[in-house]
Protein backbone atom coordinates (compact mmCIF):
# COMPACT_ATOMS: atom_id res chain seq x y z
CA UNK A 1 0.00 0.00 0.00
CA UNK A 2 1.44 3.21 -0.68
CA UNK A 3 2.50 5.91 1.69
CA UNK A 4 -1.04 8.12 0.91
CA UNK A 5 -3.01 5.74 0.79
CA UNK A 6 -1.59 4.66 4.45
CA UNK A 7 -1.93 8.15 5.79
CA UNK A 8 -5.56 8.55 4.06
CA UNK A 9 -6.58 5.53 5.92
CA UNK A 10 -5.09 6.21 9.23
CA UNK A 11 -6.85 9.87 8.88
CA UNK A 12 -10.49 8.29 8.56
CA UNK A 13 -9.68 5.89 11.66
CA UNK A 14 -9.38 8.62 13.27
CA UNK A 15 -12.08 10.79 12.21
CA UNK A 16 -14.45 7.95 12.61
CA UNK A 17 -12.95 7.49 16.57
CA UNK A 18 -13.73 10.96 16.97
CA UNK A 19 -16.98 10.63 15.60
CA UNK A 20 -17.79 7.46 17.19
CA UNK A 21 -17.05 8.48 20.90
CA UNK A 22 -18.65 12.23 19.95
CA UNK A 23 -22.02 10.22 19.66
CA UNK A 24 -21.60 7.69 22.21
CA UNK A 25 -21.26 11.10 24.74
CA UNK A 26 -24.09 12.44 22.85
CA UNK A 27 -25.81 9.74 23.31
CA UNK A 28 -25.06 9.99 27.51
CA UNK A 29 -24.93 12.81 28.29
CA UNK A 30 -27.34 14.93 26.01
CA UNK A 31 -30.21 12.73 23.96
CA UNK A 32 -31.92 12.68 26.83
CA UNK A 33 -31.80 15.18 29.14
CA UNK A 34 -35.16 16.00 29.41
CA UNK A 35 -35.96 12.28 30.28
CA UNK A 36 -33.64 13.32 33.75
CA UNK A 37 -34.51 16.49 34.33
CA UNK A 38 -36.30 14.84 37.76
CA UNK A 39 -32.56 13.54 38.82
CA UNK A 40 -31.09 16.67 38.46
CA UNK A 41 -33.73 18.88 40.53
CA UNK A 42 -33.17 16.31 43.66
CA UNK A 43 -32.32 18.05 46.40
CA UNK A 44 -29.21 16.70 48.04
CA UNK A 45 -26.61 14.10 46.51
CA UNK A 46 -27.32 11.29 49.27
CA UNK A 47 -30.83 11.08 47.96
CA UNK A 48 -29.67 10.82 44.47
CA UNK A 49 -27.43 8.11 45.66
CA UNK A 50 -29.73 6.08 47.46
CA UNK A 51 -32.59 6.61 44.88
CA UNK A 52 -30.45 6.48 41.38
CA UNK A 53 -27.00 4.61 41.98
CA UNK A 54 -26.85 0.85 41.75
CA UNK A 55 -23.42 0.11 43.03
CA UNK A 56 -24.18 -3.64 43.83
CA UNK A 57 -23.11 -5.95 40.58
CA UNK A 58 -25.71 -7.50 39.18
CA UNK A 59 -28.29 -6.03 40.70
CA UNK A 60 -30.47 -4.53 37.54
CA UNK A 61 -29.19 -7.10 35.26
CA UNK A 62 -30.77 -9.27 37.84
CA UNK A 63 -34.01 -7.44 38.61
CA UNK A 64 -34.70 -7.75 34.58
CA UNK A 65 -34.27 -10.87 34.30
CA UNK A 66 -36.38 -12.07 37.40
CA UNK A 67 -39.05 -9.13 35.74
CA UNK A 68 -39.46 -10.45 32.41
CA UNK A 69 -42.96 -9.74 31.55
CA UNK A 70 -43.37 -7.46 33.92
CA UNK A 71 -41.09 -4.87 32.91
CA UNK A 72 -41.60 -3.42 28.96
CA UNK A 73 -38.94 -6.16 27.22
CA UNK A 74 -37.78 -2.82 25.35
CA UNK A 75 -36.57 -1.23 28.62
CA UNK A 76 -34.50 -4.59 29.20
CA UNK A 77 -33.21 -5.06 25.08
CA UNK A 78 -32.51 -1.66 24.87
CA UNK A 79 -30.69 -1.40 28.64
CA UNK A 80 -28.74 -4.59 28.54
CA UNK A 81 -28.17 -4.90 24.84
CA UNK A 82 -27.74 -1.31 24.42
CA UNK A 83 -24.99 -0.99 27.29
CA UNK A 84 -22.81 -3.81 24.91
CA UNK A 85 -23.24 -2.41 22.00
CA UNK A 86 -22.43 1.23 22.66
CA UNK A 87 -19.03 0.05 23.53
CA UNK A 88 -18.40 -2.49 20.79
CA UNK A 89 -17.21 0.06 18.13
CA UNK A 90 -14.74 0.93 21.03
CA UNK A 91 -13.18 -2.79 21.36
CA UNK A 92 -12.50 -2.25 17.58
CA UNK A 93 -11.26 1.16 17.58
CA UNK A 94 -8.41 0.71 19.77
CA UNK A 95 -6.55 -1.46 18.28
CA UNK A 96 -7.45 0.10 14.93
CA UNK A 97 -6.57 4.21 16.09
CA UNK A 98 -4.75 3.60 19.32
CA UNK A 99 -2.42 0.31 18.28
CA UNK A 100 -3.98 -0.90 21.67
CA UNK A 101 -3.92 -4.71 21.83
CA UNK A 102 -4.40 -7.48 23.96
CA UNK A 103 -7.80 -8.61 25.86
CA UNK A 104 -6.47 -7.22 29.35
CA UNK A 105 -5.74 -3.59 27.56
CA UNK A 106 -9.38 -3.46 26.26
CA UNK A 107 -10.80 -4.33 29.22
CA UNK A 108 -9.02 -2.26 31.12
CA UNK A 109 -9.54 0.62 28.77
CA UNK A 110 -13.23 -0.27 28.47
CA UNK A 111 -13.73 0.01 32.29
CA UNK A 112 -11.89 2.94 32.47
CA UNK A 113 -14.13 4.75 29.70
CA UNK A 114 -17.28 3.56 31.30
CA UNK A 115 -16.24 4.43 34.52
CA UNK A 116 -15.43 7.84 33.72
CA UNK A 117 -19.70 8.20 32.36
CA UNK A 118 -20.55 6.68 35.19
CA UNK A 119 -18.89 9.19 37.71
CA UNK A 120 -19.82 12.26 35.15
CA UNK A 121 -23.18 11.18 35.34
CA UNK A 122 -23.32 10.38 38.77
CA UNK A 123 -21.84 13.67 39.57
CA UNK A 124 -23.50 15.73 37.32
CA UNK A 125 -26.91 13.82 37.88
CA UNK A 126 -27.33 13.18 34.61
CA UNK A 127 -28.94 9.83 34.08
CA UNK A 128 -27.55 7.37 37.13
CA UNK A 129 -24.60 5.53 38.24
CA UNK A 130 -24.79 1.80 37.70
CA UNK A 131 -21.80 -1.06 37.97
CA UNK A 132 -24.12 -3.15 35.72
CA UNK A 133 -23.64 -0.42 33.13
CA UNK A 134 -19.92 -0.72 33.54
CA UNK A 135 -20.28 -4.70 33.51
CA UNK A 136 -22.18 -4.51 30.46
CA UNK A 137 -20.36 -1.64 28.68
CA UNK A 138 -16.49 -3.50 29.54
CA UNK A 139 -18.23 -6.52 28.15
CA UNK A 140 -19.16 -4.87 24.84
CA UNK A 141 -15.58 -3.38 24.50
CA UNK A 142 -14.34 -7.33 24.51
CA UNK A 143 -16.77 -8.23 22.34
CA UNK A 144 -15.83 -5.67 19.86
CA UNK A 145 -12.22 -6.49 20.17
CA UNK A 146 -13.02 -10.13 19.84
CA UNK A 147 -14.82 -9.18 15.97
CA UNK A 148 -11.73 -6.75 15.53
CA UNK A 149 -9.72 -9.89 15.84
CA UNK A 150 -11.52 -12.39 14.01
CA UNK A 151 -11.84 -9.57 10.74
CA UNK A 152 -8.40 -9.08 11.13
CA UNK A 153 -7.69 -12.87 10.79
CA UNK A 154 -9.93 -13.05 7.91
CA UNK A 155 -8.63 -9.97 5.89
CA UNK A 156 -4.76 -11.14 6.52
CA UNK A 157 -5.43 -14.73 5.53
CA UNK A 158 -7.25 -13.36 2.08
CA UNK A 159 -5.03 -10.65 1.45
CA UNK A 160 -1.78 -13.55 1.58
CA UNK A 161 -3.98 -15.67 -0.79
CA UNK A 162 -4.60 -13.03 -2.88
CA UNK A 163 -0.32 -12.30 -3.29
CA UNK A 164 0.01 -15.80 -3.59
CA UNK A 165 -2.55 -16.37 -6.17
CA UNK A 166 -1.26 -12.65 -7.97
CA UNK A 167 2.23 -14.38 -7.73
CA UNK A 168 1.65 -17.34 -10.17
Amino acid sequence: MNKILKISLRMIIYISFAAYLAYLFDLVFFRYRATFRGINNMTTFNFYLEHSANFKPFKTILNYMNNIGNINNNIIITNILGNIAAFMPFGIFLPLALRFKGIISILIHSFILSLFIETIQMTFRVGSFDIDDIILNTLGGLLGYVIYLLSERYFSSYIKKKKLGDAK
